[in-house]
C-alpha cells in the first residue's frame, strides 16, 4: 500500500537522478546488483556482529539505491523482460538476507528462540506474498495488492532494528510480531484475490461462449428531473440504445497503421524523452511515427480524438491519467477504434484495473500497438436535467469520494502525488450525512443518510483497495456501494469491510448491482466522473452500455 501512495513522490526525487546516470552510461541491471549485494552483505555481516544500527543505516542506503534502477529504466526507455525477472530475483534474495541476519542476532545473541521464530515466520511469509502474485500472474490472475507489500516489509523492519540498535530492545520485538501477523494477512488476502479473479474468468469464458449474453437496458425515462446546475457539456452523447462497434477497417497493405498519441502534458516533466520512447517503439514494431496531440485545459481529449479518427488511426494511445481517458472514450465508445493507455496520471484506476503497469513506457507501448483487443463496458451519465449523457470508465458518485476529488488540485496533485488525495480525504473525513435516494433497475430502495455514493465500472482503488468486490470491466453491470458511517469509529468498521472484501451482512456498507442507476439528493452535492471534479449536483441518472469500448491490454 505505501509503495502506491508514496511512488509518486519518490518518482520526482529519483527520476532527475535516474536521468543522469543513463546518460552517463549506467544501465539499470547494474544498479539492481549493486543494491542487492550491499543490501545482503550488510545484513550477514553487521546483524550477526550485534551491529543492528549500522546495519541498518547501510542496509537503507542500499535499498534506496534499489529504488533508481527504475528510474534508469524509464529514462533509457529500455526496460525489459529480462531486468524486471533480474530485479523481481534479487529483491527475493535481498528479504531473505535481511531476515536471515536478524534471525541469526535473535538465535546466537540475543538467546531468544521465540523472536528467532517470529523473524523466521517473516523471511517464509514475504517469499509466499512474493510466490503468489508470481504464479498468479503465469496463470494469467490477478494477486495484487495487500496490507503489506515490500515497502511497508523494510519500514517496519528497519525501524524495529534501528531503535533495538539504539537500546530499545522490545521496538525490535514488535516489529517482527506486527510483520509476521501483517505479512500472514497479506498472504490470504492475495490467496482470495486469486480465488477471486479465477471464479471471474471461469464466469467469463462461460458468457462469452454463451450466444444470448444479455444486453444492457434503456436509462429509465420517468425519472424526476431537478434543475440543472451547468450546461451540458461539449461532446456528450444524446441518451439512446446501447453503442454497436463496428469492425475496424484492415490497414491499407502499402502503408504502415497509424498510432495517435493523446498527451495530457500536465503530466509529463520530458515530453522529449516520451516521444523518443514511443517512436522508438512503433519503428520497432513497424508502425508510422505516431500522431502527436496536446490536450489543453478547453479540450481535454474529445477533439484530440476526433482528429485522430479523421485522420485514420488504428489505435489511440491515451497518455494522461483517468480523466484524459474518459474524454478520449467519449468520442472512441463506438467507433471501432481501440483504446491504448500510457499511465502518467494521479491515480491510473482504469489502468490498475486492467493490470497495466504505470511505470513502464516502453511496455506499455508494447502492449498498445501489439497487445490483444477486449472490449469493456462504458457507464453513461446524465447530470441533473442535462439532455446529454457524458461517460465513465471508472467511477462516479457525489459525497465523501468527490470532496476527496475536489480538495485535491492540481496543484497538490502535482506535489504529493497520489498522497494529495489522502490529505484532502482527512479534511472531507467528518463532513455530515446527507438524505439520499436511489433507484436500481427500477426498484426505488429507502431514503437514507449517507457519507458517500459510488457507482462504479470496476472496482479496485490505489493500494490494491478493492471498493466493489463484484464489479467487472465486462459483465454489463454498475455497481453501487453507499457507505453511512456516523463516527470515526464507523469510518474504521469501512475500512475493514473493504480490507476484507465483503459485501453483505453491514448496514453502514451496502451493495447493489444493476443496469440502471438513479441517484438523487435533497440538496445540490459535490460530485465527480473518473475522478473529475463536476460541481454541484441533484440528481445522476446512469446506465450501462455494454461492450461500447475496445481497449488493448
Amino acid at each position: 500500500m505505501l509503495n502506491i501512495f508514496a511512488r509518486a513522490l519518490f518518482s520526482r526525487v529519483v527520476d532527475p537522478m535516474g536521468g543522469r546516470l543513463a546518460r552517463s552510461g549506467i544501465g539499470p541491471d547494474i544498479i539492481t546488483l549493486i543494491g542487492t549485494t550491499g543490501t545482503v552483505v550488510s545484513a550477514l555481516w553487521f546483524f550477526p556482529r550485534d551491529q543492528l544500527l549500522a546495519g541498518t543505516i547501510a542496509i537503507t542506503g542500499f535499498v534506496l539505491l534499489d529504488v533508481l534502477d527504475g528510474a534508469v529504466a524509464r529514462a533509457r526507455g529500455s526496460g525489459t523482460p529480462w531486468g524486471t525477472v533480474l530485479d523481481a530475483t534479487c529483491d527475493r534474495i535481498a528479504d531473505g538476507a535481511l531476515f536471515a541476519g536478524l534471525t541469526w542476532w535473535c538465535f546466537g545473541l540475543a538467546h531468544d528462540r521465540l523472536l528467532a521464530a517470529a523473524a523466521l515466520l517473516c523471511l517464509v511469509s514475504a517469499q509466499v506474498i512474493s510466490y503468489i502474485k508470481a504464479r498468479a500472474a503465469a496463470s494469467g490472475l490477478s494477486a495484487d495488492g495487500g496490507i503489506v507489500e515490500r515497502a511497508e516489509r523494510y519500514l517496519i523492519t528497519l525501524v524495529g532494528a534501528g531503535l533495538a540498535g539504539l537500546g530499545v530492545r522490545f521496538a525490535l520485538d514488535v516489529a517482527l510480531w506486527v510483520l509476521a501477523g501483517l505479512q500472514l494477512v497479506t498472504i490470504t488476502q492475495r490467496m482470495l484475490a486469486v480465488r477471486r479473479d479465477s471464479r471471474g474468468a471461469a464466469s467469463q469464458r462461460s458468457t462469452l461462449a454463451d450466444p444470448g449474453c444479455p444486453i444492457g437496458s434503456r436509462l429509465l425515462r420517468d425519472a424526476p428531473r431537478t434543475p440543472s446546475r451547468q450546461p451540458c457539456p461539449a461532446g456528450a452523447d444524446r441518451v439512446g440504445e446501447e453503442t454497436p462497434i463496428p469492425e475496424p477497417a484492415p490497414p491499407s497493405p502499402s502503408q504502415p497503421p497509424l498510432p495517435a498519441v493523446v498527451v495530457n502534458p500536465r503530466h509529463i516533466t520530458d515530453l522529449p524523452t516520451l516521444h523518443a520512447q514511443i517512436t522508438s517503439v512503433c519503428a520497432e514494431l513497424s508502425w508510422a511515427p505516431p500522431l502527436w496531440l496536446l490536450t489543453t485545459a478547453e479540450d481535454p481529449g474529445g477533439g484530440q480524438a476526433k482528429a485522430a479518427l479523421a485522420a485514420g488511426a488504428a489505435v489511440v494511445l491515451a497518455c494522461g491519467g483517468d480523466g484524459t481517458n474518459r474524454h478520449i472514450a467519449q468520442v472512441l465508445a463506438g467507433s471501432g477504434t481501440a483504446l491504448a493507455l500510457l499511465p502518467t496520471g494521479t491515480a491510473n484506476l482504469l489502468a490498475r484495473n486492467l493490470a497495466i503497469v504505470p511505470e513502464d513506457t516502453a511496455h506499455a507501448t508494447r502492449i498498445a500497438l501489439s497487445g490483444t483487443t477486449r472490449t469493456i463496458d462504458v457507464g453513461r451519465v446524465l447530470i441533473d436535467d442535462c439532455a446529454e449523457e457524458q461517460v465513465f470508465l471508472v467511477m462516479t458518485g457525489m459525497g465523501f469520494d468527490a470532496a476527496i476529488m475536489t480538495g485535491a488540485p492540481e496543484q497538490l496533485k502535482a506535489r504529493l502525488g497520489s498522497l494529495a488525495y489522502v490529505v484532502s480525504g482527512a479534511r472531507a473525513l467528518m463532513a455530515p450525512r446527507v438524505p439520499v435516494t436511489l433507484a436500481v433497475d427500477g426498484r426505488s430502495e429507502s431514503p437514507r443518510q449517507v457519507r458517500t455514493v459510488v457507482v462504479g465500472n470496476c472496482g479496485k482503488l490505489l493500494g490494491g483497495l478493492t471498493l466493489l468486490p463484484a464489479a467487472k470491466l465486462d459483465d454489463g453491470l454498475l455497481d453501487v456501494v453507499a457507505i453511512s458511517p456516523r463516527s470515526l469509529l464507523g469510518w474504521l468498521a469501512v475500512t475493514a469491510r473493504v480490507l476484507t472484501r465483503r459485501r453483505r451482512g453491514h448496514r453502514i456498507v451496502q451493495h447493489w448491482q444493476g443496469r440502471t442507476i438513479i441517484l438523487s439528493a435533497q440538496a445540490p452535492q459535490q460530485a465527480q466522473l473518473d475522478g473529475d471534479p463536476i460541481g454541484d449536483v441533484r440528481a445522476m441518472r446512469m446506465r450501462i452500455d455494454p461492450g461500447a469500448l475496445l481497449i488493448r491490454v
